[in-house]
């Protein structure tokens, strides 16, 4: 019983290459979605940050996005 790792190793690579060649997105890539029926976009909050939801402005789907302060 032998097993090939070329496939595994190929796609690994394919992988990779496409995830080097993606846009990094920054803060200014995203909206404030807000609640409905609320006057926030906070879903939660704690003692290091919160969460916030946001639109993507590229494809417009909701992400929720952890916003943590730094000290």
């Amino acid at each position: 019983m032998s097993m090939s790792l070329n496939s595994s190793t190929a796609s690994d690579q394919s992988f990779a290459k496409k995830r080097s060649n993606a846009k990094k997105k920054s803060l200014s890539d995203y909206d404030e979605a807000f609640i409905k029926n609320k006057n926030t976009s906070e879903l939660g909050k704690g003692s290091y940050g919160s969460v916030k939801l946001v639109r993507d402005k590229d494809d417009g789907g909701l992400y929720a996005m952890k916003i943590v302060r730094k000290l």
